[in-house]
């Protein structure tokens, strides 16, 4: 006797249909890619990476019937993202943090190398 294979375990979430038992029209079907990049690979090198995913799926997605448009999702896109985010936040609130303070210093000294000597001394 075969072993058989409930349906279910077939497919294992990767079609969606809108009745039980895989019934029904189809919803969604699902497809899972692997490449082969570190999981530890640093933001800015997955960057390339995922842009040209970014063109894959635009580039599918241009010629597909509506209602079957792929979508990328992956936990490395949504940490790569945060973590260029945080980065470039960071930096920007730096920068303003030292402008302000720059600022401050100049307009109560009122001596040019006076502020600009604070500030240098502060951010080394």
């Amino acid at each position: 006797k075969f072993y058989a294979v409930p349906e279910s375990a077939l497919f294992d979430g990767e079609v969606g249909t809108a009745g039980p038992d895989y019934s029904g029209s189809i919803l969604y079907v699902r497809s899972n890619f692997r490449v082969n990049v570190l999981q530890t690979t640093a933001s800015q090198d997955l960057l390339p990476l995922y842009e040209a995913w970014e063109r894959f799926v635009n580039e599918w997605n241009q010629n597909a019937p509506d209602g079957a448009q792929m979508i990328m999702t992956s936990e490395s896109w949504v940490r790569m993202a945060l973590e260029i985010g945080i980065l470039g936040s960071t930096l920007k609130a730096f920068a303003l943090a030292v402008g302000v303070s720059m600022a401050t210093v100049m307009c109560f000294t009122g001596n040019i190398p006076l502020s600009l000597a604070t500030v240098v001394t502060t951010i080394l």
